[in-house]
């Protein structure tokens, strides 16, 4: 598809309007501000321990894993502890007419405790 002349010199204007502001950011003089100003923290970071290894002294692969057979180990052993733990025995759940009846004899419980409220 072939644009005309006069097309192609629009989307050229067009481009160069967008483009020319950040043109003019990028001449622009700004003076070197400081608006963080200085951390709180100067004094702690010059007293950090300087024992860590830095990043690029540490090594490729870790040496202090546990092997598997410690992991199976403790593994083994969390099990039997939690093996041990008895779940209470669940109560069978009431029929509807015992439900009732002892719902009721709460609701009554209630009503005679608030009748004896002196205020």
């Amino acid at each position: 598809m072939r644009y005309s002349a006069a097309m192609r010199l629009r989307y050229a204007f067009a481009i160069a309007a967008f483009l020319s502001p950040l043109g003019a950011c990028a001449s622009v003089d700004l003076p070197d501000v400081e608006f963080m100003g200085e951390s709180d923290f100067e004094q702690d970071i010059a007293q950090l321990e300087r024992s860590f290894p830095r990043v690029d002294e540490t090594q490729a692969i870790p040496t202090d894993v546990r092997t598997a057979q410690d992991w199976d180990v403790t593994a083994r052993r969390m099990l039997e502890l939690y093996d041990l733990d008895d779940a209470p025995e669940s109560v069978p759940p009431l029929d509807p007419a015992e439900f009732d009846r002892r719902f009721q004899s709460a609701k009554a419980a209630a009503s005679a405790y608030k009748a004896d409220d002196p205020q």
